[in-house]
């Protein structure tokens, strides 16, 4: 299991959607169904280059109540996304 330091805490990453190459609406499709199979709390890494992915994935975890723990542009535009499964799930 991957770990990623965000903010000096320790996150385990459980899981990871490479959505590189795919626009809307299909990243934000890809990690709904990847968090489906996941325990509540549970961490998803998402590489996205969709221009409208940091939107999109911001507004979606707003809307299903997961929370969006960070949210970085990488190399080549690559945005990467640390996305924890709610507690209700």
């Amino acid at each position: 299991m991957k770990e990623v330091d965000i903010n000096g805490r320790k996150i385990k990453v459980a899981s990871s959607v490479d959505a590189v190459g795919l626009f809307c609406p299909m990243p934000i499709v890809k990690l709904a169904v990847k968090l489906k199979h996941l325990d509540p709390a549970q961490v998803v890494e998402v590489l996205a280059d969709d221009p409208g992915f940091e939107g999109d994935v911001t507004s979606w975890c707003k809307e299903t109540h997961n929370q969006l723990l960070w949210l970085t542009k990488g190399t080549e535009d690559i945005s990467i996304a640390y996305v924890q499964k709610n507690e209700s799930d």
